[in-house]
């Protein structure tokens, strides 16, 4: 044993020496395969791999803890897909070892894949029988389901690294959006010219064209005065019946058929124009 033994905390356990950095673990047991966390992991995301980091530590700034076994590991980028997709980081405890909440009621929220070498994962790598009775410690799992994939843009890999570096390597929309512009330049310079040099008709215009497409070569009078005679002419037989139609200075004269053997009334035979 040496000088830093915790006399008060946890027996045969050890804390880092004045000086050294310690943030998210209070001090680790190997004779007892535990690993107790500070209160700094109260209420928040804890990425496991920080644990593991600061163990680390322990191992190298206190002597006596070297002659134990290893207690925790950390691993990942083990290739999946050769050259294309990795394993994302991960921590494995090891022979039994488990961590152990700070001793006052809080949530852990556990973010990052970790398991122990005996079959457990998740929530149940804490060991909470040794709070004091009363303590309330939840551990909540939410670990992205999400793998490293290697991108070759232009022959370079852009994308090699964990989450944060996946993430800085995804083009922003504006980015995008000006690459589309320039891939579609010439198709959009088609469609922009004819638009932009266009002029939309006038009310008029579209009255008139409308007007024309529905009234023919007629007048809407001639059209009126072919209705008209249809409708005075005889119920039944064959013939015209024969009537004239003052369209402003014109006079129409419309021969039209009646029902029967001559056919339908719309056939208009328009005379005198």
């Amino acid at each position: 044993m040496d000088a830093y033994v915790a006399t008060g905390y946890v027996a045969a356990g050890y804390v880092l020496p004045t000086g050294a950095e310690s943030y998210w673990v209070d001090s680790v047991d190997y004779p007892n395969k535990r690993i107790y966390l500070s209160s700094n992991t109260m209420g928040v995301d804890l990425d496991t791999v920080d644990v593991y980091n600061e163990v680390v530590q322990f191992r190298t700034a206190i002597p006596s803890q070297r002659q134990y076994p290893a207690l925790i590991r950390a691993g990942g980028n083990i290739e999946k897909v050769a050259g294309v997709s990795y394993t994302l980081p991960y921590v494995q405890l090891l022979d039994g070892c488990r961590l152990v909440p700070y001793d006052a009621s809080h949530v852990i929220t556990l973010i990052r894949d970790t398991f122990t070498d005996d079959g457990f994962a998740g929530r149940d790598c804490f060991d909470r029988t040794s709070l004091t009775p009363g303590v309330a410690v939840d551990v909540d799992v939410d670990i992205q389901e999400v793998e490293i994939r290697v991108v070759s843009v232009g022959g370079a890999n852009i994308i090699t690294g964990d989450v944060s570096t996946v993430l800085a390597a995804i083009p922003s929309a504006v980015v995008n959006a000006a690459a589309v512009r320039t891939e579609l330049a010439t198709e959009l310079a088609r469609i922009d010219a004819p638009v932009s040099g266009a002029t939309a008709p006038s009310a008029a215009t579209v009255a008139a064209a409308v007007a024309s497409q529905a009234l023919g070569a007629r007048t809407l009078g001639q059209h009126i005065q072919a209705i008209a005679a249809t409708a005075l002419g005889e119920t039944g037989g064959a013939g015209t019946a024969h009537m004239s139609f003052t369209d402003g200075a014109v006079t129409v004269e419309a021969d039209v058929p009646l029902p029967g053997e001559v056919g339908d009334r719309t056939n208009v035979v328009i005379t005198g124009v």
